[in-house]
């Protein structure tokens, strides 16, 4: 035996073993390896619109997904934005007004009389649910009547 294996055409060679710690540091860093593409490979899979964008970039091309790309960008910086605002406005107001207020309701924080407004109702306030569910979902999206003594619109200031 000449050291050729006749069937494959190919040299044997001898299996050599590894000295213990080579071989656990290649079984860690295969092991870390293996761990950080799957950790990758979910956050891929777990990005919003992730396999909806690489489905539409399959039918419809890499320059409408990039589109979705940034739209979903955007949304981002604004979900950024959103936890800025609120944890450097509203949670400081909140903490200020709990911790100084000593059981008072919070208008001595603010003098309300300057506060000018005009009725705050957009549809007449009968005894209708409908009316005043309406009446508050508009003085919500317009930080009107009820929203202009909380602390998202003053921010207790």
């Amino acid at each position: 035996s000449s050291g050729i294996n006749a069937e494959y055409g190919m040299e044997k060679f001898e299996v050599k073993s590894l000295p213990f710690c080579t071989r656990i540091g290649y079984e860690i860093s295969l092991r870390l390896s293996r761990s950080w593409n799957g950790f990758k490979e979910g956050l891929r899979n777990t990005k919003v619109w992730g396999k909806a964008i690489r489905e539409v970039e399959g039918n419809l091309g890499s320059g409408v997904s990039t589109y979705f790309r940034v739209l979903r960008w955007l949304l981002m910086i604004n979900l950024l934005n959103l936890l800025v605002g609120v944890s450097l406005v509203t949670f400081p107001g909140l903490y200020i007004v709990h911790t100084q207020l000593d059981g008072n309701s919070p208008e001595h924080l603010y003098n309300k009389d300057n506060l000018t407004c005009t009725n705050p109702n957009f549809l007449e306030p009968n005894n209708s649910t409908f009316n005043q569910t309406a009446n508050n979902i508009l003085q919500f999206l317009t930080g009107s009547g009820w929203m202009e003594a909380t602390a998202l619109t003053l921010g207790y200031y």
